[in-house]
C-alpha cells in the first residue's frame, strides 16, 4: 500500500528506513533499514498478535 500523497516517505528515507508495517489506526508498528529484515519484522508482529486465552469462571 503506497501513501498517495507521500508525506511520510521524505522522513522514512531521512531516517534509512526501507520499509515500515502501519497498523489500520496509522500508527507505525515498525521499520526496518533493509527489505531483507522485513520477515524478521513481519515475524515480530506475528508473535506480538498471539491469542491470550480468556480465563473462565468456574
Amino acid at each position: 500500500m503506497a501513501h498517495v500523497d507521500d508525506a511520510y516517505l521524505p522522513h522514512l528515507a531521512d531516517a534509512g528506513v526501507a520499509a515500515v508495517i502501519v497498523r489500520p489506526d496509522f500508527y507505525v508498528y515498525g521499520g526496518v533499514p533493509d527489505l531483507a529484515d522485513l520477515p524478521r519484522l513481519v515475524a515480530d508482529l506475528c508473535s506480538d498478535l498471539t491469542l491470550v486465552p480468556v480465563p473462565t469462571l468456574t
